[in-house]
């Protein structure tokens, strides 16, 4: 018999809270520095668990620098093991239309158990941590040297840098600097537009496709957005399939989409399908769609990233919580001087309203 229970009808995936369970084990001294931990098979007798199971959560923990393998020797609790105090999350607005900031933080509130003194969300409007004219309440922390590690989403690459040349250890979420010396964490965009394209085309059939981006050109030697990575992916699978779609670049603004959009709908060679880098964009375009007289999905279906499922469209669920979990454990490595190797969580289809050509465009 099992003697850790996992329970397995939550919505916590089995691994995660075996995750949990072992970090426990280490931030609490149970498990001391140095010291050896059970082997995997007897530890996925104690779970109730497949051994491979084990070995991923295994593998997590090493990566957050908790646990280091040594070959012919066991798995042992990795000395000197640095905690965390005093961790700022920021959110641009930009970030708050395709992540759930309470979500991201209970991520990564769940790496950190009681390790941390204060885990603080922070949310700048003009998308800048340190502003000359109007220094923001993170710069001044920062500066006072009352913050220790930051996980900045959708950052700017000067703020990058300059945490950086600070010292202070930093994870990006929602954007990727390459030089900027930061690891990130960020979804498998490329996986995510391939089950789009595979959804909408392969299955479903249609031919007519309109995309809704964000930035234009989002990706630079310097600087990588999810949205750019998803203009770049999507329409490579939609071009290799030979499909014909109009892209609207709008940096999720709502404003700059919604005359395009309004145009397409309104045509009589309309798309039959819209794909649609925010939820929150995608909402907005289910009402103008309807103003015009169409229904969803009977006209037109739709299909969006987000951080949560609904009942209106099919949605390419962004792992939100996972993203705050991982991006505490590459933080920690950060704070230990160790190098962090970026990492991508899978995303997955939460299907929804759409459907295979739709009546009046069939």
């Amino acid at each position: 018999m099992p003697s850790v229970v996992i329970d397995r009808n939550r919505s916590v995936p089995v691994s995660v809270q075996i995750c949990n369970h072992l970090r426990k084990k280490v931030l609490s001294g149970e498990w001391q520095q140095g010291s050896r931990i059970p082997n995997g098979l007897e530890l996925s007798r104690q779970f109730g668990v497949a051994y491979q199971t084990l070995v991923r959560s295994l593998e997590v923990l090493k990566n957050e620098g908790l646990l280091v393998g040594i070959p012919s020797q066991g798995t042992f609790v990795r000395s000197n093991t640095l905690k965390l105090t005093n961790v700022a999350i920021t959110f641009d607005p930009q970030a708050l239309q395709c992540l759930s900031n309470f979500e991201f933080q209970r991520g990564a509130a769940s790496v950190l158990g009681d390790e941390a003194a204060c885990l603080q969300t922070f949310i700048l409007p003009g998308g800048r941590i340190f502003c000359k004219d109007n220094p923001t309440t993170i710069s001044k922390l920062l500066l006072d040297r009352q913050v220790h590690g930051v996980i900045v989403t959708s950052a700017n690459l000067e703020d990058v840098k300059r945490l950086v040349t600070m010292g202070i250890p930093t994870v990006t979420s929602r954007a990727i600097f390459p030089n900027a010396g930061a690891p990130w964490v960020i979804e498998d965009v490329a996986g995510a537009m391939r089950q789009v394209a595979e959804l909408l085309v392969d299955k479903l059939g249609h031919r007519r496709i309109g995309l809704v981006m964000g930035a234009r050109r989002g990706i630079t030697d310097d600087w990588i957005r999810p949205t750019g990575l998803m203009d770049h992916y999507l329409s490579k699978q939609l071009t290799e399939r030979g499909i014909k779609y109009d892209t609207v670049y709008s940096e999720l603004e709502w404003e700059k989409a919604e005359p395009d959009l309004r145009v397409w709908l309104s045509g009589k060679r309309r798309p039959t399908a819209l794909f649609f880098a925010s939820n929150e964009m995608a909402a907005q375009g289910i009402d103008l769609a309807r103003g015009l007289g169409l229904s969803v999905p009977g006209d037109v279906s739709i299909v969006s990233m987000s951080y949560g499922p609904t009942g209106e469209m099919t949605t390419i669920h962004t792992p939100t919580y996972d993203l705050g979990a991982a991006a505490i454990g590459l933080l920690r490595k950060a704070a230990s001087g160790q190098p962090g190797t970026p990492v991508e969580l899978p995303t997955r289809v939460n299907r929804g309203d759409t459907i295979a050509l739709p009546r009046s465009n069939g």
